[in-house]
């Protein structure tokens, strides 16, 4: 119990750092609202994209340490307090005195309530789950176990996320950001506490940000309070530690800077948080980018004006310059600025060695992409109606009109591009926050025109609207709540560190194969918990999806061992770690069918190196030396051939 409270209150205060980084922002840009108080419901959101700023130029200076990030977000804890003792100095600002009004208290308090059970079911996670193809609240042995818990380990051990040019996911999932605020979250605790990110505070950020778009957009205290219940029905299906609820959270904030004034500010509000989207995610560019361009085309055309697109130049400009540090740390480690947008990098296709040409989507993946972009058509239909209508267009401003198209087409427009990009039928994760986002903005834009109903239609328009989206989104609440969130409180309280307790016996064994490596040598490694690894003793490079980027000219996985030793000993990489039994946790056994054509090209592709690297480093081991050996791993010395090799 002592380590959940500890964990909880350090939780709540990366809530706070994030809400003073936010404000702080939010005051440098002025950010216009009716008042101050509700400026703080987006601040979390504003802070996750300051965290993202502050974290880009720590990494670029290898300063991101544990300790850094801990004084940092102490610091931001201060600021907050000091921001909000600020506010509240101005009595003009303050939220008017109203009468007592019961069903806003009673949704405030179903909100803070259902808030309170995901914060505190999101404090400890079982890590290590003995089944490899769990995707409940747990560690995912593969995207986690080998980069995505990996770089933040890194980060708090070294400063910064490193160079490993080995690392697919970390050029093709994203820039750093998320990398940055898991570092942050976990930075005075166990690994074991990570989800507290998505779970819990970016969960409650999310929330806020919904109220604030709905406040922004004229709805009532009791409507603001239903829009931010409306995230807590969706399960964003944390599989994995990279960005979701961060992502939507982001969007939220970025379709509310969009409406904002037409001042000198706008376009640096809106490229600070479309800055912060695309370094979080490489799937959350298409929507966030198509979002701001499809809104500064419609200010355009129903100005018929050239200017609203010249804005749009410049931020554009100004959201490059603000990623540039995240950018110049990519290039460096993986030869692109951003993947795919501004080059291949180290990618395979570049160096032309895979053997697997792109292929038509598989026949699931095609009949998701369908079901899945429905909605947004739906809604998109539906708005672009409702503006065709007289009394909804008096109710609506004119400066509003370019957001709901542009949000909706936006998302319709992704569901095509990731899609085809990245062919798995799993593509629902990837545009889970776009969703969320997009549900809380159609709930808000109804409420906004509710009024404008035939009397009859319009008190029962939002409560039946909010019914619609329980009802469409009943098989993602019911589960969280009724089975998954029992089951995470119970682990949340009780609190075993399961990277670094009980499964010490883990750690000691790979940090007893790292010590046969001398110290500052490069270390190429295909292991089940690299995570595990003390980074800052060797360099070390984690081959996650072994040859699907590696520098020039691309690892030969397909051209057996003896090319593949050649290629590592070419780039100074002699020693190398594999986990022999568990095949790093990517068997034939278990992941057969990922080398199928059903499972897409890019996945069969990524499987089918996999499979080959480890037949090449059966191949190695047989005639290497080997320095270490257990049960579970060896570790191999690739400089040194054995004598009499084995047959």
């Amino acid at each position: 119990m002592p380590d959940f409270l500890y964990a909880l209150a350090w939780g709540l205060a990366l809530l706070l750092a994030l809400a003073g980084l936010g404000r702080a922002a939010q005051r440098l840009l002025r950010l216009p609202a009716p008042s101050r108080f509700r400026l703080w419901l987006d601040a979390p959101a504003w802070g996750i994209a300051a965290a993202s700023l502050l974290g880009s130029l720590l990494n670029l200076a290898s300063l991101a340490t544990a300790a850094a990030l801990i004084t940092l977000t102490l610091t931001s804890d201060l600021l907050a307090i000091a921001l909000l003792l600020l506010d509240l100095r101005s009595p003009r600002r303050l939220p008017r005195k109203r009468p007592r009004d019961l069903p806003f208290t009673l949704l405030t308090l179903l909100l803070l309530v259902l808030l309170a059970l995901r914060f505190t079911s999101s404090v400890t996670v079982d890590s290590f789950h003995i089944d490899p193809r769990w995707h409940g609240i747990r560690f995912n042995t593969l995207d986690d176990m080998h980069s995505y818990l990996v770089s933040p380990i890194r980060m708090l051990q070294t400063g910064s996320l490193g160079h490993d040019p080995f690392n697919s996911r970390s050029m093709m999932s994203a820039l750093g950001a998320q990398h940055t605020l898991t570092a942050m979250t976990i930075a005075p605790l166990a690994e074991d506490h990570a989800h507290l990110l998505e779970g819990g505070v970016a969960l409650a950020a999310l929330c806020a940000a919904a109220a604030a778009l709905a406040y922004r957009l004229g709805a009532s205290r009791r409507l603001a309070a239903t829009a931010a219940l409306i995230p807590l029905l969706i399960d964003f299906t944390y599989t994995n530690l990279s960005a979701n609820v961060t992502v939507a959270a982001t969007l939220l904030a970025l379709a509310s800077a969009l409406l904002t004034r037409r001042d000198l500010l706008r376009p640096l509000r809106i490229a600070f948080l479309l800055a912060a989207a695309c370094s979080l995610k490489g799937t959350a560019i298409p929507p966030a980018v198509l979002l701001v361009a499809t809104a500064f085309l419609g200010e355009a055309l129903l100005r018929k004006s050239l200017r609203p697109l010249l804005i749009a130049l410049l931020t554009a400009i100004v959201t490059f310059l603000l990623m540039l540090p995240w950018m110049l740390w990519q290039y460096a480690s993986s030869g692109t600025l951003l993947y795919p947008l501004l080059g291949a990098g180290y990618h395979i296709t570049r160096w032309h060695l895979s053997p697997f040409p792109p292929q038509p989507l598989p026949e699931q993946t095609a009949r998701r992409l369908w079901i899945g972009i429905s909605l947004p058509l739906l809604l998109l239909i539906l708005s672009a109606l409702a503006l065709l209508l007289p009394a909804t267009r008096r109710r609506l401003p004119a400066r509003l009109w370019p957001l709901p198209i542009a949000f909706f087409l936006a998302w319709a427009v992704s569901w095509l591009l990731i899609t085809n990009a990245t062919q798995t039928p799993d593509v629902f994760r990837y545009l889970t926050a776009p969703r969320a986002a997009g549900l809380v903005l159609a709930f808000a834009l109804l409420a906004r025109i509710a009024p404008a109903l035939p009397p009859r239609i319009a008190a029962s328009a939002a409560p039946i609207a909010f019914l619609l989206i329980a009802l469409f989104t009943a098989d993602e609440w019911v589960p969280r709540y009724f089975t998954y969130t029992p089951r995470d409180l119970a682990a949340s309280f009780a609190s075993e560190h399961l990277v670094r307790g009980p499964h010490n016996e883990i750690l000691n064994r790979i940090r007893q194969l790292q010590s046969h490596v001398p110290p500052g040598q490069p270390l190429l490694v295909y292991l089940a918990e690299p995570a595990l690894l003390d980074f800052r003793r060797n360099p070390i490079f984690v081959a996650d999806w072994p040859g699907e980027v590696s520098p020039p000219p691309g690892m030969p996985v397909f051209s057996g061992g003896r090319a593949v030793r050649d290629y590592l000993l070419a780039h100074h990489i002699r020693y190398v770690a594999y986990a022999y039994r568990r095949q790093a946790n990517f068997s034939r056994q278990y992941y057969a069918d990922y080398a199928t054509p059903a499972a897409g090209s890019v996945l069969r592709r990524q499987a089918a190196e996999s499979f080959a690297f480890q037949d090449d480093l059966t191949e190695i081991a047989a005639n290497c030396a080997t320095l270490y050996k257990n049960p579970e791993e060896i570790l191999l010395d690739l400089a040194t051939p054995i004598t009499q090799p084995s047959p």
